[in-house]
């Protein structure tokens, strides 16, 4: 029988450490380990022959606690490293964060002190970024035409109410006259002609009002066909005729070429008519207005040529003033509401048709509107 011993052990570790294994000499194979666990500790035992007589046993045993500790002590501190690695990214991107958006903040701060319908204050641009500066420009761009468009509805409700209350100050007048005494069937008659004739100026007003209040440029688009601009030019000319004769104003066309344009018939005679009308208020008695219709570069334009009181320099820039008049004093009795025009440029804004007025006083006005020559007009 051979003798195996055991040669190291740990001084380290109790006795009850190690094993005493009970091998058969012949259940030994050599250089091969052997395992097993014993109070918390894992043993392993190899086998190495000396000789016939002597086989040496080494053994080894470790705590598998502190395997196991140590794993759970690794965790730990990758857990705290991380934690901390994650509260330094949280305060750092806090601290950019707040940095970054302190302007934004101090925008709303200055916005939020703007009352309503105080378009004096502006928001301040100064130590703004770049890729701020951009929006607070826009915002005061738009705090600008929103004090232009409350300024025009101030002044659109003052001369509303002023032009409103004119007619119907002259119907009491007339209605208060009628009834002082006793009349003749001719005066009551024209009593109730004036009367007739300043509620058709007051229905005048009141349908430019709502057409200028309820155009929906997209709605309206909607309803384009093809139409004949001149039939129409010819339709409105027509119409006017009568009206023309009052004065012996002859209405003539030189030249109207035939053209197709998707488009609103019955808007584009609006302003045709308003054009022609205003025209004809504006012209001297016994005179013409020429009318007609070329072609020029990449589109058409039609003009109308009046001989009348012509438009000062001045009051030219805001001819298409809603309520605003020129020669006020000589046109009061033509029962002009002041609207005709802004119409027209509203009619003519949705059509996408540019228009201008030049003129001379005492030599009459010229008015052209550019019709661009697009895909969808056909000259025939």
């Amino acid at each position: 029988m051979s003798r195996i011993c055991l040669i190291a052990k740990s001084s380290k570790t109790k006795n009850s450490v190690f094993i005493n294994w009970n091998f058969k000499e012949e259940e030994i194979r050599e250089n091969e380990v052997y395992y097993q666990t014993l109070h918390k500790y894992r043993n392993a035992i190899e086998f190495v022959k000396i000789d016939k007589e002597t086989i040496i046993a080494i053994q080894t045993a470790i705590l598998i606690s502190a395997k196991d500790e140590s794993l759970q002590r690794t965790i730990l501190i990758l857990f705290i490293v991380n934690l901390i690695i994650f509260l330094a990214s949280i305060f750092s991107a806090y601290f950019l964060i707040s940095r970054a958006l302190l302007p934004v903040h101090n925008i709303v701060v200055s916005v939020n002190e703007i009352e309503a319908y105080d378009y004096i204050k502006r928001i301040s641009t100064k130590n703004i970024p770049n890729e701020i500066k951009e929006l607070v420009d826009t915002f005061n761009e738009l705090l600008s035409r929103h004090k232009e468009s409350f300024t025009k509805i101030s002044q659109f409700s003052s001369d509303a109410s002023h032009e409103l209350k004119t007619p119907l100050t002259v119907m009491r007048v007339e209605a208060e006259v009628g009834l002082r005494k006793e009349r003749s069937k001719t005066e009551y008659k024209k009593i109730l002609e004036d009367i007739l004739s300043e509620i058709a100026k007051i229905q005048q007003l009141i349908d430019g009002l709502l057409f200028l209040a309820k155009t929906d440029k997209l709605e309206i688009k909607s309803t384009f066909k093809e139409v004949y601009i001149d039939e129409i030019v010819t339709e409105c000319v027509d119409g006017l005729k009568l009206y023309a004769q009052k004065k012996s104003i002859i209405l003539e066309i030189s030249h109207l070429a035939p053209l197709t344009i998707e488009a609103n018939k019955e808007l584009l005679k609006v302003a045709c008519f308003n054009l022609l009308k205003n025209a004809i208020d504006y012209s001297l008695e016994n005179k013409k207005i020429k009318i007609w219709f070329v072609e020029e570069n990449d589109g058409f334009v039609f003009a109308i040529k009046d001989q009348g009181f012509g438009i000062e320099k001045d009051d030219l820039q805001h001819i298409f003033d809603r309520f605003y008049r020129v020669n006020k004093s000589k046109l009061r009795s033509s029962g002009g509401t002041g609207l005709g025009l802004s119409i027209v440029k509203t009619i003519l804004d949705i059509h996408g048709f540019d228009i201008t007025f030049e003129s001379e006083i005492q030599k009459g006005t010229l008015v052209k509107i550019f019709i661009k020559n697009q895909n969808e007009n056909k000259s025939l």
